[in-house]
């Protein structure tokens, strides 16, 4: 039994400064202390119950091991754009869109006996800076936080965030959060069936990415993403039309990435296990040789794209032909090292996409990344690989993060 329960703590109110866009504060906020890492979280800022939308749109970040709600709520924010304080916030600067903006979604009037969109206007928000809060449009109105499509039973200086978690800053108009949970305080009973939208949450976050636009480029992602915030921001959406927008999105942006599974021969080890998308192939800290690699892609129905790749090889040198597919490159039960590889795409829509590899070196360690067919390793000084990471990306994307300790260039000759 689901209980919609008032508090301080719940009504607490978050936020970012209102120029911030979603790019920015993800920038912001995945600043973290090093090795002290505790995880991420996909997070927003909502307006919905006002007709204003997302101040923020959904973003995963990055949080320190102990973080609360409010930590990361004044890491992005900073102190001057808090109107109170981590027990009862009262307003966030540069929040409200503005009373011309302001439209009273029908649910809130019909289910809830709150005002319409003509009292709501007429009552106004004395906030100053635009800032939404404490009695913004009615006497009820603030914010609150959910976690997990739930209101803690604890205000957010007191809520430590888990990795994984939904955190959605919401205004509420009406009902001091009967308007976003569906619950008027002290009743087991909904008034008004609000969908569960975390998943829906999860799937625009994806995009919402330094890859952002690269993502929208493509027609299909692009309408499924549009679909995605029109239903997010619904606050009546059914669940079934929750459901299927993000299906759909998750679809489109499914078939636009490229997944790379590779594998190495490793000294005295053999083959591993398969590795995809950036993970670590080989080993790190044993000083033990790559001998051979196999690199394919995944098939995707949406594209004509395969790899090829060769290697530089012990006493060889760089092989003649490309391997493709799957092919072994290197040797096996021969006892020679792998010393520089180059990758590139083929098939009609290579050019819609970037491979990026980036590989560890026998007293080197982890070189920059190299991309579409470059070189990545040494030649002429007898260093062995130890590891490889390979990824494909969007063309235009940025380079994934490159390893902790990278240095230099990604290919080195003598």
């Amino acid at each position: 039994m689901k209980m919609f329960k008032k508090s301080n703590g719940v009504l607490a109110i978050l936020l970012v400064l209102g120029m911030f866009a979603p790019l920015s504060v993800m920038a912001a906020v995945n600043e973290v202390e090093s090795g002290n890492a505790g995880g991420s979280v996909v997070i927003d800022m909502e307006r919905s119950t006002i007709g204003q939308g997302f101040f923020i749109e959904p973003v995963k970040i990055n949080f320190t091991e102990g973080e609360t709600v409010f930590d990361l709520v004044s890491r992005l924010a900073g102190p001057d754009n808090i109107i109170g304080s981590k027990v009862y916030i009262n307003g966030i600067k540069g929040t409200d869109a503005g009373v011309e903006s302001v439209v009273i979604p029908n649910y809130i009037v019909e289910k809830l006996g709150g005002g319409d969109t003509a009292t709501a206007k007429a009552f106004g928000n004395a906030g100053t800076d635009n800032a939404l809060g404490t009695t913004s449009y009615s006497q009820q109105g603030g914010w609150m936080y959910l976690v997990n499509n739930l209101s803690p039973d604890v205000g957010m200086g007191d809520y430590v965030v888990k990795d994984g978690d939904v955190v959605r800053i919401a205004f509420s108009y009406w009902g001091y959060g009967a308007d976003l949970t569906g619950y008027e305080w002290g009743s087991p009973e909904p008034k008004v069936i609000i969908g569960n939208k975390d998943a829906l949450l999860k799937a625009v976050a994806i995009v919402n990415t330094e890859m952002k636009e690269i993502y929208l480029s493509n027609d299909i992602i692009k309408t499924a993403y549009d679909d995605a915030i029109a239903v997010s921001t619904n606050m009546v959406a059914s669940q079934n039309e929750i459901n299927v927008a993000t299906a759909e999105l998750n679809n489109a942006v499914t078939a636009f990435n490229i997944n790379a599974n590779y594998r190495t021969h490793v000294q005295n080890e053999g083959w591993q296990t398969l590795r995809k998308n950036g993970e670590v192939s080989g080993t790190i800290g044993e000083s033990l040789r790559l001998e051979g690699i196999e690199i394919n892609l995944e098939e995707n129905a949406e594209y004509d794209l395969g790899v090829e790749y060769k290697t530089h090889i012990e006493n060889l040198g760089w092989e003649e032909q490309w391997k493709s597919n799957g092919q072994m490159s290197g040797t096996e039960k021969q006892g020679l090292r792998l010393e520089a590889i180059d990758i590139q795409l083929t098939g009609a829509d290579a050019d819609q996409f970037d491979v990026y590899y980036q590989v560890h070196a026998q007293n080197v360690g982890w070189m920059g990344y190299a991309k579409n067919g470059e070189s990545a390793g040494t030649a002429g000084f007898g260093y062995r690989l130890e590891g490889i990471k390979i990824q494909v990306v969007p063309h235009g994307a940025p380079a994934p993060v490159a390893a902790e300790g990278t240095v230099g260039n990604a290919f080195v000759t003598k």
